[in-house]
């Protein structure tokens, strides 16, 4: 079972208006029974229907039987950057279940998004089995999840001094007017800094709130290799991946 806490219900319209899927369903309305006027009568049965807006989460559902009936989601993150290197040939959407850290922006911290009370954004740690010691291989990816989208921006991979998690930070601020993938000095939320992902966005007012097991549906926006975090007392370079989610759930 699961228990579906976000949908993104623009994007999931947009999509489904995109591959002309359906978001209403017939159902029937009533019976009727009447006597037909003859001179034998007889019985007729009628039946009405109407039309009804599918709920979100079918219209999730549909959409995602759709997108994958297309060869358009991946089972998995990338683990390494050169793989998609085209934003030609990838396929754009991924579908995984995993251990995310939730972290919580309040408002205070939202200044320039005056239309949101607080933002939710979940963290999910590289696969350890990925992770090398080989100099210049870079494996293994944090996936970053907020519960918005900042931008249509189609997918591309790295700018140069600019992480995932500096675009996030980018967009959490407002900081739309220039590219979200502006860099910062010394690259604290990148590879000037091996802590947590999660303790670099605590340092700019995140609130943490622990890890749960969910499900999600994202589109790919942002690749990089410029992250660095210390696992098992060993430092590694690694790449981070911001993805704009079509639906998150959590899974009971």
């Amino acid at each position: 079972m699961k228990d579906y806490f976000y949908i993104n219900d623009r994007l999931v319209q947009d999509y489904s208006q995109q591959l002309n899927l359906s978001t209403h369903e017939s159902k029937p309305s009533k019976k009727e029974s009447r006597v037909s006027v003859s001179l034998n009568p007889k019985y007729e049965r009628k039946k009405e229907f109407s039309s009804q807006i599918l709920s979100s989460t079918k219209l999730v559902d549909n959409l995602h039987q759709a997108l994958v009936k297309r060869g358009l989601v991946s089972q998995s993150r990338p683990f390494v950057m050169e793989s998609l290197l085209s934003s030609e040939t990838e396929i754009p959407f991924v579908f995984e279940q995993i251990k995310a850290t939730k972290l919580i922006f309040t408002q205070e911290h939202l200044s320039r998004i005056p239309s949101i009370k607080e933002l939710a954004v979940w963290i999910a740690d590289p696969d350890s089995n990925q992770l090398t010691d080989e100099e210049w291989t870079w494996h293994g990816t944090f996936l970053l999840l907020p519960q918005i989208h900042f931008d249509d921006g189609v997918y591309r991979t790295v700018m140069s001094g600019c992480s995932a998690l500096q675009m996030l930070l980018n967009g959490i601020k407002g900081e739309v007017s220039e590219p979200l993938w502006r860099g910062a000095s010394g690259e604290p939320l990148g590879r000037g800094s091996f802590r947590h992902p999660v303790e670099k966005l605590v340092d700019h007012g995140a609130i943490e709130i622990g890890e749960r097991k969910i499900e999600t549906l994202y589109r790919m926006r942002y690749l990089t290799n410029e992250q660095c975090y210390t696992h098992l007392g060993v430092e590694h370079r690694v790449n981070d991946l911001l993805g704009y989610p079509i639906y998150m759930a959590e899974l009971l």
